[in-house]
């Protein structure tokens, strides 16, 4: 479970960096199009964690995120995209952070 916490961490600051970017007006979108596939295996890893434990996560919820950030990237939408980081992706990690340090 460590070494999901930590992944799930270094996911987190790996989107902060990526939504300070945006923030600042610098070119985001090579690294976020190169993010894409780390997401994919930690959402994967999310939902394994979840169903093994029986953590009760927004299934529906992360699917939203997801599809947001899909969209965002297709639009290359910055403001859209930065909230759907860091109010969507970002509160995801804490929420599985958070539960999982209890179970610990």
């Amino acid at each position: 479970m460590d070494k999901l916490i930590k992944e799930l961490q270094q996911n987190r600051d790996c989107v902060e960096q990526i939504a300070n970017e945006i923030e600042l007006g610098d070119n985001y979108m090579p690294e976020l199009k190169a993010y894409l596939p780390n997401l994919k295996q930690i959402i994967t890893e999310i939902f394994d964690c979840a169903q093994k434990l029986k953590i009760n996560i927004d299934l529906k919820f992360v699917a939203m995120v997801l599809q947001d950030i899909v969209d965002g990237v297709e639009r290359e939408d910055k403001v859209f995209l930065l909230d759907t980081i860091r109010y969507g992706l970002k509160e995801i990690f804490d929420y599985m952070i958070d539960v999982l340090g209890e179970n610990e």
